[in-house]
């Protein structure tokens, strides 16, 4: 049996990611920081095996684990939210502590090396988003996240690893963060409460959760690439505002959509561009998303069975 690392593991991302692949048959070591409050968000079975390790000290984590892993999937990361989002030290951190990651499970005869990045790595974009659109982060998370690309990067091509990066667009699904736009107005549609938004005419692009988990494995087992970034985005990009009216008409909500209330965020501004994931589509020859409208009612079930 195939034994992976995931780093983050109690996160949105990590712990489907965990699920998805004891499943899938692989031997999972699931890195979560010691006496975590989300432990519960990790599925257990005899394909899991948790152990405590806080971020900041994840260059220990060969001395943790006492078998030989595969492969490592870094999904753990400080500070996503503002205003840690902007924290320079905080986001610095987070480079150092990726490279640990790497230089570990390197240690543990990982031979290949997948990661979560964000779009953020590209700052402020404009018309199309391939997968070779020029790098120009303006956050502090954005610059820590490409520092931490081209590091790693490197470092797998002279160690001959396996390295797939991921740059994730707008990711929604269930145990999403509370306040995120989808969570929030789920929340709010249900009781017909009004919603105070931005104008909502920026381009946008929804990704469902499983989408993401299926192509992070798909990385795994796919030969067809040694070294690559991937954009991860849907096929769905249109503006924001349309995406708040669906979900108020699946919910059949009475709430008042106030566009124009809020204020664009300040550090990235008006974002409005259109994503494209040809490596993706190409490469891995993933092309079968989640609607928006399934990935809502997926969503709704989940939150019904709680």
């Amino acid at each position: 049996m195939k034994r992976v690392i995931v780093t983050g593991a109690t996160s949105f991302i990590g712990s489907p990611l965990v699920e998805k692949l004891s499943n899938s048959g692989f031997y999972v070591y699931a890195v979560v920081r010691p006496k975590s409050k989300n432990i519960n968000n990790i599925k257990l079975n005899s394909n899991v095996e948790i152990v405590e390790c806080d971020l900041n000290d994840i260059s220990k984590l060969d001395t943790l684990i006492n078998e030989k892993c595969d492969a490592c999937f870094h999904i753990a990361w400080n500070g996503t939210r503002y205003p840690e989002r902007d924290d320079k030290d905080i986001q610095f951190k987070n480079y150092c502590n990726s490279i640990d990651a790497y230089e570990s499970s390197k240690r543990l005869g990982c031979t290949a090396f997948i990661s979560t990045g964000s779009q953020a790595e590209y700052g402020h974009c404009e018309g199309i988003v391939d997968d070779n659109y020029p790098t120009n982060p303006v956050t502090e998370y954005g610059k820590a996240k490409l520092l931490a690309h081209d590091e790693i990067q490197k470092r797998c091509l002279k160690d001959n690893i396996k390295f797939g990066w991921i740059r994730i667009f707008s990711c929604y699904g269930y145990n999403d963060y509370d306040n995120s736009l989808v969570s929030m107005c789920i929340r709010k549609m249900k009781t017909n409460e009004d919603i105070i938004l931005t104008k909502g005419i920026q381009l946008w692009n929804y990704v469902f959760i499983d989408d993401v988990i299926n192509i992070l494995l798909e990385l795994l087992l796919n030969n067809n690439y040694q070294s690559e970034t991937f954009n991860v985005c849907s096929n769905d990009t249109r503006p924001l505002k349309e995406y708040v009216y669906e979900l108020k008409s699946i919910l059949a909500s009475n709430s008042n959509l106030l566009f124009g209330a809020k204020d664009y965020n300040e550090s990235e501004g008006v974002v409005s561009f259109k994503p494209l994931n040809q490596n993706v589509s190409n490469i891995l020859h993933y092309d079968n998303y989640v609607s928006f409208k399934e990935g809502i009612d997926i969503i709704l079930k989940f939150n019904g069975s709680k």
